[in-house]
């Protein structure tokens, strides 16, 4: 067989066996199409109420975010309370109380109830429900049985008011889907009805908690248990109030089962109605709050530190125009040059004129810097042929002394300077002379 047809062949058995292996992948495989949660962006982010919100202005519902319980919603309104420091300020509680009972209608959840003021003016209080020892049939079984036939008596005395435990006619049913544990609740037949074209709601969070109220509620959604309701509403004064043990409408939660349903039917969201949430009890910050409260102030503050700095801070100019360069006239000279050595300039001269002559005299004079004032003074005496009292008087001139004394001190180091500036390098010191004349 020659190469080309060798190649040829194998070329065709990986194409065979390549399409072998992609039927075997499509064979052993399955493409199904998974819905996945996206996560959460912008507002939602921020605001796990973001959906519910939506949806009552979808409805017409005008929404409002408080940020505390510093000023209550207008009469009328309904007010979603969650904050767990509502009451951290004096007098919150009776304020609201007197709103509710002025005609608003506040939905809280079941844990205020643990607060003894708060469950003592609403009138609801709230049982876990047990199921009763050595009963075979299970909560589901019992609700789903069909109610013996009985007296009319004994039918008539049963009451369908679920805030005095009584059970409603049409108890709930089993759930319909046992995977969600979304069981269906009913809407109580003795008040008003939400959705009464509906057989129930089906909510995924009904607990195990039931509500219990000793006088008939407005509104009622009862749950598995036979007595009592999972959400109740009563009436305060003008005003409502709902109870409800969790609230399924979050972001995440709303759009499952009937809890969109369940959150108009709670909030009574309706076109026009104003609904207000309260869910934290937040406050401005410290600079905030400042500046809201005294900013004129805040304002003169950094008015004058800004003066400060400026004042403080290095120039890199001057702050006016240079003035034209010219020549000083000769009275002008002869005054500037007064003005200087009537003021310090008199003592910076001297001493200007002392370190002139201690500079001559290390060149010229051996051991200058170790000598006193009369040694150096014999010295340059010696050596420039002035007087040695004058000499002696002049190197322990102080800063002090009368305007003739001290022309004549700078006249007299000058002299000297100049005398040794012209003393022969080579010459001897006087001091080697003094020596050598007193050896001899």
């Amino acid at each position: 067989m020659s190469s080309a047809r060798r190649d040829l062949a194998i070329q065709l058995l990986a194409v065979v066996l390549a399409l072998c292996m992609a039927w075997w992948v499509y064979d052993q495989t399955e493409w199904v199409d998974k819905p996945v949660d996206t996560p959460a962006k912008g507002e939602a982010l921020r605001n796990e109420h973001h959906a519910v919100q939506s949806l009552a202005r979808k409805l017409g519902a005008r929404v409002t975010r408080a940020r505390s319980m510093e000023q209550l919603p207008p009469s009328g309104a309904t007010l979603w309370l969650e904050s767990l420091n509502w009451d951290l300020f004096e007098g919150r509680e009776q304020a609201l109380y007197r709103w509710v009972e002025s005609g608003g209608h506040l939905v809280v959840p079941s844990w205020y109830l643990d607060q003894e003021g708060f469950q003592r003016w609403a009138g609801v209080s709230v049982k876990v429900w047990e199921e009763p020892e050595g009963d075979t049939e299970s909560a589901s079984d019992q609700i789903e049985a069909e109610p013996e036939a009985g007296s009319e008596a004994e039918s008539e005395a049963e009451s369908d008011d679920p805030g005095t435990g009584g059970e409603d006619e049409g108890r709930p049913v089993p759930p319909q889907d046992e995977a969600e544990h979304c069981p269906l609740l009913r809407e109580w037949t003795g008040g008003a009805r939400a959705w009464p074209d509906r057989e129930g709601l089906k909510v995924c969070s009904a607990g195990s908690d039931v509500l219990l109220s000793p006088t008939p509620p407005v509104w009622a959604l009862q749950g598995l248990q036979p007595d009592g309701a999972w959400a109740l509403r009563v009436r305060r004064g003008q005003g409502t109030l709902t109870v409800v043990p969790s609230a399924p409408w979050d972001n995440h939660q709303l759009f499952k089962a009937d809890h969109a349903l369940l959150a108009t039917a709670v909030l009574g969201l309706a076109p026009g109605h104003e609904v207000w949430w309260v869910t934290e009890e937040s406050r401005e910050s410290l600079w905030s709050l400042a500046w809201h409260q005294g900013w004129p102030a805040l304002l003169a503050g950094l008015l004058l530190v800004a003066a400060l700095v400026w004042r403080g801070t290095p120039r890199f100019g001057p702050p006016l125009g240079l003035p034209p360069l010219a020549r000083r006239s000769m009275s002008e000279q002869v005054r500037g040059t007064a003005g200087f050595l009537r003021g310090p300039g008199r003592d910076a001269l001297l001493k200007a004129q002392q370190r002139a002559l201690n500079e001559a005299a290390r060149q010229h004079l051996r051991d200058w810097a170790r000598l006193d004032v009369r040694d150096r003074g014999r010295a340059l005496a010696a050596a420039t042929g002035l007087p040695e009292g004058d000499c002696i008087k002049a190197l322990g001139a102080g800063p002090h002394r009368t305007t003739g004394e001290w022309l004549w001190t700078l006249e007299l180091l000058e002299t000297a300077r100049r005398r040794l500036r012209e003393r022969r390098p080579g010459s001897p010191s006087p001091r080697t002379s003094e020596i050598d004349k007193d050896e001899t």
